[in-house]
C-alpha cells in the first residue's frame, strides 16, 4: 500500500494523468497484452478516482511510477515491468477502496 501523506493544493496534477496516457499510446507498441490491460484498467482506475481522491500524492507517485515502468518495456524488461505494473494496479485499488471509505 503506497504511504499516505497530507494532500495540499500543489499536489492536484491531472497534467500527470494525460502524460501517462499519452505515452502509453506512444509506447504502446512495446507492450504485451497483459501488460496493455494492466495498464489500461488502471488508467480507467484513476479517470474516475483521481479527481476526487483525499490522496493526489499517492496517485502522482503511481502515475510517474507508471511512466517509469511503461519506459522499461521500451528497454525489453518486459517481465520484471509487468510485476510492477501489477503491484501499481493493486495499490490503486486499494487507495481508492481507502477514499470510498472515508467518504
Amino acid at each position: 500500500m503506497p504511504h499516505i501523506e497530507e494532500d495540499t493544493k500543489d499536489d492536484n496534477q491531472p497534467e500527470l494523468l494525460v502524460q501517462t496516457e499519452k505515452l502509453y499510446f506512444a509506447l504502446s507498441h512495446n507492450l504485451t497484452k497483459e501488460a496493455k490491460s494492466i495498464i489500461w484498467d488502471f488508467l480507467r482506475l484513476a479517470k474516475v478516482y483521481y479527481p476526487e481522491s483525499n490522496h493526489k500524492k499517492s496517485w502522482n507517485q503511481m502515475l510517474k511510477n507508471l511512466q517509469a515502468v511503461i519506459d522499461d518495456f521500451e528497454n525489453n524488461l518486459s517481465e520484471q515491468s509487468v510485476l510492477q505494473l501489477l503491484g501499481l494496479h493493486r495499490n490503486a485499488q486499494e487507495l481508492d477502496e481507502r477514499d470510498e471509505k472515508l467518504k
